[in-house]
C-alpha cells in the first residue's frame, strides 16, 4: 500500500471541513454525543503521519514509531548464486534452515521510539497561495473539469501526494466531528505498493514452505520470548486501554503476488502451500497469545481489505483474512451509493464494507484531498464503532454487534458524513488518478515474519 503525504485541516470558512470539532454540517455529531457516555481510546498504526492538525486537538495520547528495516539485512550473503546452485536440495534446506533460525536468535532489529517525524512538502507549500480557491472547488464538489481549467490548480493535483499523509488521512476520518475519541498513533513502514522485483523461484517456496514444517522452526517461532517491541505495544495497549486499533494495510493476496510473477516474466509459481503454512503459524501465535494474555485489554482489530480487486475467501487467499478470529475486522470499499468500489477485495474474508471511495479529506498546509482506498473504508468503521458500539465490553461483542447490523451486502448501516462524499465526476480523470494503490510487495526472507509478529501483538 502506498503511503501519501499528510491530512491536514481545511482552515477557510468556505467549507467548514476538517475545522475541528463542532463545525461543518456532520448530520451525526448530536447523537455521537449522546450515544457515548466514557472516552474511546483508539490506536492508528500507519505511515504518514502529521499531527499539526486541528482536528487532532486535545485527541492525542501519545505517539510512536516501530522501525524494522535492519530485519532486510538478515539474509546470507556469504554465498553466491552459483555457489547454492551447487547445493542439493537437502543442502539447501539446511542452509535455509540455518538462516531462519539465526534471524530468529538474533537480537530483535526492530526499534520503538516515542516519536513520529513529519513529513513536508515543498512543491506544495509553494502553492499555498491557491490553496483556498482549491478547497473551495473541492468543499463545493466542482467538477473536474472546472478544477484542471485552472493552471494552478492543476498544479496542486500533481504534486499533493508528493510525501505520505495515509496515516494523517486515515485517523482524521476518525477525528472529525467525533468529539469523545482519544488516539495513540504508531507509525510503521508500509511499503510503496510495488510488487516483486525479481522472480519467485516454484523451488525457493517449496524449500521455503519445508523449513516452515519443520518442528525446529515452528518451535523456535511460537515459543521464543516476545521481543521487547512487542511487549513494549501490549503495555501501551493496556496503559491507554486501547479499544480499537485501525490497521489501514496487508500483505497482497496470494493470486495478485502469483500474477505479478507472471507479469515480470516469470515462470508459473504457486504460492498456496506457503500461505497455508504461513496462516498456521499465525493462528497457532494468536491461540498461544490468548492463553498467555495476561491483560484484560483486547482491542478491536480493524483492517483493510486491500485494493487489488481480488476475490478473498480464506487465509489461503489471503493472510489477513479474519474467518476465524473473534476479536479482528476485515473492510472492503464501497461507494456513496452503496456499490462496492471496483478496486476493493471481496469475498468470505471481508466482514463489512464501507464508504471508501472518492472521500474528502486533507493534505499538508491546510488542502483539502479526495483519496480512495478501503485504508478509508477501515477508518470509517472504526469511527462508527467508536460511536456507537465501543460501550460494549469486549471486542467480540463488538464485533459480533456489528455484523448483526449489517445488511445482506454486508454494508455498514448509514453512518458516513456525507459532506465527504466527492461524488461530482463528470468525466475521467487521466492526470490526477483516484485509484488507490495495492498494499506492500510480499517477501519469503524471515524479516516478514518478524514484522508479522509485532503487528500480531496488537490483534
Amino acid at each position: 500500500m502506498k503511503a501519501f503525504a499528510l491530512l491536514v485541516i481545511l482552515l477557510t470558512a468556505s467549507c467548514g471541513l476538517f475545522g475541528g470539532e463542532g463545525s461543518g454540517d456532520n448530520p451525526d455529531s448530536s447523537s455521537v454525543e449522546a450515544q457515548i457516555s466514557q472516552v474511546v481510546n483508539i490506536m492508528i498504526v500507519d505511515d504518514g503521519f502529521n499531527l499539526n492538525q486541528e482536528v487532532f486537538n486535545d485527541k492525542i495520547l501519545d505517539q510512536f514509531t516501530v522501525d524494522c528495516s535492519e530485519s532486510e539485512d538478515m539474509q546470507d550473503e556469504g554465498d553466491s548464486t552459483e555457489d547454492l546452485q551447487e547445493l542439493t536440495l537437502d543442502e539447501k534446506f539446511e542452509k535455509l534452515k540455518d538462516e531462519y533460525i539465526k534471524g530468529f536468535n538474533q537480537e530483535n532489529p526492530c526499534k520503538l521510539e516515542q516519536s513520529i517525524t513529519y513529513p513536508e512538502n515543498p512543491q506544495l507549500f509553494e502553492l499555498v497561495q491557491y490553496r483556498d480557491e482549491w478547497n473551495r472547488m473541492l468543499g463545493n464538489k466542482a467538477s473536474f473539469n472546472e478544477i484542471f481549467s485552472n493552471e494552478n490548480l492543476t498544479k496542486i493535483a500533481l504534486v499533493i501526494d508528493d510525501v505520505p499523509h495515509h496515516g494523517t488521512t486515515t485517523a482524521s476520518l476518525i477525528a472529525y466531528n467525533n468529539p469523545n475519541v482519544k488516539m495513540v498513533f504508531l507509525e510503521v513502514k508500509l511499503g510503496d505498493g510495488s510488487g516483486p522485483e525479481e522472480c519467485i523461484i516454484q523451488e525457493e517456496v517449496d524449500l521455503t514452505v519445508r523449513v516452515l514444517r519443520d518442528p525446529e522452526i515452528r518451535d523456535l517461532y511460537l515459543n521464543q520470548e516476545q521481543n521487547p517491541v512487542s511487549k513494549r505495544l501490549d503495555e501501551i495497549v493496556e496503559l491507554h486501554n486501547i479499544k480499537l486499533v485501525n490497521y489501514s494495510a496487508a500483505s497482497n493476496p496470494r493470486s495478485i503476488i502469483e500474477e505479478q510473477n507472471r507479469q515480470l516474466g516469470c515462470e508459473d509459481v504457486s504460492l498456496l502451500e506457503y500461505f497455508n503454512e504461513i496462516s498456521s503459524l499465525d493462528k497457532a501465535l494468536e491461540e498461544k497469545r490468548k492463553n498467555e494474555a495476561s491483560s484484560a485489554i483486547e482491542p478491536l482489530f480493524i483492517q483493510s481489505a486491500g485494493n487489488e480487486g481480488a476475490q478473498i475467501d480464506a487465509y489461503s487467499d489471503f493472510l489477513a483474512c479474519s474467518n476465524e478470529s473473534e476479536t479482528s475486522l476485515l473492510v472492503g470499499s464501497n461507494e456513496f451509493s452503496g456499490v462496492r468500489s471496483d478496486f476493493s477485495n471481496f469475498g468470505q474474508c471481508v466482514d463489512v464494507y464501507a464508504v471508501g471511495g472518492s472521500i474528502v479529506s486533507s493534505s499538508l498546509y491546510g488542502f483539502l484531498n479526495i483519496k480512495s482506498g478501503t485504508s478509508y473504508s477501515a477508518p470509517i468503521v472504526s469511527r462508527y464503532v467508536s460511536q456507537h458500539l465501543a460501550h460494549l465490553g469486549t471486542a467480540k461483542e463488538m464485533k459480533v454487534a456489528l455484523k448483526q447490523l449489517l445488511d445482506s451486502d454486508k454494508n455498514l448501516p448509514e453512518s458516513f458524513p456525507v459532506e465527504l462524499a466527492y461524488d461530482n465526476f463528470s468525466t475521467p480523470v487521466t492526470r490526477f488518478s483516484l485509484r488507490p494503490s495495492p498494499f506492500h510487495s510480499f517477501k519469503l526472507s524471515p524479516s516478514y515474519l518478524i514484522l508479522n509478529r509485532v503487528i500480531s501483538s496488537l490483534k
